[in-house]
């Protein structure tokens, strides 16, 4: 199995927030060290709070930097929907020392403003850093409904999402829009040497096309005589953003992806609730090595159609969604297509 990579967390600084009653109090200046014996803080302790890493309808990860401290000193955020937060607001702590820092919020409103700081603590002295702001991304509702149809005369669903129109259903064709064949690559042999397009049924069986679409390796989908319906393409890395993006982000949009139940999906379908329409399905995987199948009803592996090869994955155990990031090697696996009008 190929490393997955979450290309917009931070690894290993995933944190549970909470609302804390803080003993210090509440009129501590940005970037001072107050403390409630009166003695103000000192010693040359810098704390700066940098941009957001990112941030999704009710998720954001938040970046930090102490300078002059040491390991007895603690580090978090706090942060508020009103300027000005203190430790007496929302907090997250992010480990001790001097260096960067960084924390992952959870359970925000979407499309809400909020406020944040970065902080050191130590003892009842704490150092706040400059104050910066994020707004959480809205959760769009699915549009206007509708039909394409491809070469081989397969009907997809399409619904809008903003400004983008999406096929609701996995591609399934066996041309490419000029009518030229798409070779079919049965042995596992010949599809791992394979160097140009090619397309298989998940464990060659083609029962399973109608539910889960096919599998096409990226020389496929980069080929030019255009797998996708005429006026249809296959999303970049920037239109795939912006539909994750619309429906909630990292941390949401999994779960309003993905297809209720368990008839495509396995146990236990974490989120599922197709509150977008999108109708993702566990449709599996071709392996690179072996060429041998994986991932029916756990994995939905979704092609971007730019040159990035990245691959974005929503699974059956996750209400978010990972990316299997830049790497040219991977493209004869055998993933899911699903175009984007143009």
């Amino acid at each position: 199995m190929k490393r997955i990579i979450i290309c917009i967390a931070l690894t290993g600084l995933l944190f549970a927030c909470e609302k804390t009653e803080s003993p210090l109090s509440s009129n501590q200046e940005a970037g001072t060290g107050q403390t409630l014996k009166g003695k103000p803080g000192g010693g040359g302790i810098i704390v700066t709070t940098n941009l957001d890493m990112f941030k999704s309808a009710i998720q954001a990860t938040l970046r930090g930097n102490l300078a002059g401290g040491n390991n007895t000193f603690q580090r978090g955020f706090c942060y508020n929907t009103e300027p000005g937060p203190t430790i007496s607001n929302y907090t997250v702590m992010a480990g001790t020392g001097n260096g960067d820092f960084g924390a992952l919020i959870t359970s925000l409103t979407p499309g809400t403003t909020y406020y944040y700081k970065a902080f050191a603590l130590k003892n009842s002295t704490v150092y706040y850093g400059n104050e910066r702001s994020l707004t959480t991304l809205t959760i769009g509702l699915p549009g206007t409904t509708g039909t394409v149809t491809d070469i081989d005369g397969n009907v997809y669903n399409t619904i809008t999402y903003g400004t983008q129109v999406w096929m609701v259903e996995n591609l399934k064709t066996t041309k490419y829009r000029d009518g030229t064949p798409i070779t079919e690559l049965p042995d596992n042999a010949a599809w791992v040497a394979n160097t140009t397009g090619a397309f298989c049924y998940y464990d060659n069986n083609p029962a399973n096309k109608d539910a889960y679409g096919l599998l096409y390796n990226k020389f496929a989908v980069l080929n030019t005589h255009n797998i996708a319906p005429v006026g249809w393409h296959v999303p970049d890395y920037s239109e795939l953003v912006t539909l994750f993006n619309f429906v909630g982000g990292y941390g949401v949009a999994g779960g309003r992806m993905k297809e209720t139940g368990f008839d495509h999906w396995q146990d236990p379908n974490t989120g599922a609730d197709n509150t977008a329409e999108f109708h993702a399905v566990g449709a599996g995987r071709r392996n690179i090595i072996t060429g041998a199948f994986d991932g029916l009803q756990q994995k939905n592996y979704l092609w971007n159609g730019g040159s990035t090869y990245d691959v974005w994955v929503l699974s059956y155990d996750s209400e978010s969604y990972t990316i299997d990031c830049c790497k040219s090697n991977i493209s004869p696996y055998g993933y899911s297509v699903r175009c984007v009008k143009d």
